[in-house]
């Protein structure tokens, strides 16, 4: 499930690229100084929002998660409520966060015990 948000997530981070990229050149090419000042205004609003829903989900959630560390799992289950809107893929990865986040067996796993030891990875994988 880690690998699946990084991977989504630095898609978006990608397509905030591209984007940014087709709004700051496109203005130019139909040569419309209108919509050249528009576009150029709106650009760096939408890439600042893309990244700002790419970033948590790799390198926060990313270490979180994979270090099994308890507010990992809180930024996850934020992450897979932010990921809903995104059809067909986001929101299927969204719902099964969050189904597999909320179990009791991921509430054990990502606190562990005092001593360190956690349970085994098995736990967390979907059976039946």
């Amino acid at each position: 499930m880690v690998w699946l948000h990084v991977v989504l997530n630095f898609i978006t981070l990608v397509m905030a690229g591209l984007l940014y990229f087709l709004l700051m050149n496109l203005g130019p090419i139909i040569r419309d100084p209108e919509a050249t000042r528009i576009l150029s205004m709106t650009a760096p609003l939408w890439f600042g929002f893309l990244v700002a829903l790419g970033l948590p989900g790799i390198f926060s959630l990313g270490i979180g998660l994979l270090m099994r560390k308890s507010w990992g799992r809180y930024l996850a289950i934020i992450v897979g409520i932010l990921n809903l809107p995104n059809l067909p893929i986001g929101t299927a990865l969204g719902i099964y966060s969050l189904w597999v986040l909320f179990k009791t067996e991921a509430v054990e796993y990502f606190v562990g015990e005092p001593g360190g030891r956690h349970p085994p990875m098995q736990s967390l994988t979907p059976t039946g």
